[in-house]
């Protein structure tokens, strides 16, 4: 759950050196809490079901703010 909330400011950093814009900024903010609020909840209900939830979010994670980094560059 720590690293799941460190996670939201350090998927911030580009937008903050300027390398990606606000697209990029809205959807690393979202996606990222969205990532806090599943680990919050395998945390505390120690399903399989939300543990599963949480381990497809951590597949998806990188990969939607890769593209959306990318998407962002071509539309720009």
């Amino acid at each position: 759950m720590l690293y799941a909330l460190a996670l939201i400011p350090v998927s911030l950093v580009p937008a903050a050196l300027g390398q990606a814009g606000w697209l990029y900024f809205g959807v690393a903010l979202v996606s990222g809490f969205l990532f806090l609020g599943l680990g919050v909840a395998v945390a505390f209900t120690r399903s399989r079901e939300k543990a599963h939830r949480f381990f497809l979010a951590s597949v998806l994670y990188l990969p939607l703010l890769l593209i959306t980094m990318t998407l962002e560059r071509f539309l720009a």
